[in-house]
């Protein structure tokens, strides 16, 4: 029996293309790490949204922030409890923001 390979990369709304149901986590946290728009496991970095203390994201310029954050990340095939919660409505607001 062949055994499916763990999803290393994923870039929002382009590659794979069911990455509404993934989920990164932090390793060494064992938390979910929110609104990522890309993220490499193999070369161990992530790309997300800047989120600023009152929960809107940071923008410049009219253009949202982000940031690069290194670390050991795994990415796992199912959406989170927080997001099976949300339901539709976080997929509309990721095909607008390409995050997750």
């Amino acid at each position: 029996m062949i055994g499916l390979q763990p999803i290393t990369y994923v870039l929002a709304g382009k590659t794979p293309v069911n990455w509404c149901d993934l989920t990164v986590i932090d390793n060494g946290t064992g938390r979910e790490v929110r609104f990522v728009q890309e993220v490499n496991t193999v070369e161990g970095w992530l790309r997300r949204l800047v989120v600023l203390p009152d929960g809107s994201f940071a923008k410049v310029d009219g253009r949202r922030v982000f940031e690069t954050i290194y670390g050991d990340f795994r990415i796992e095939q199912k959406a989170s409890e927080r997001r099976q919660w949300q339901g539709c409505r976080l997929t509309r607001e990721n095909e607008r923001g390409r995050a997750w």
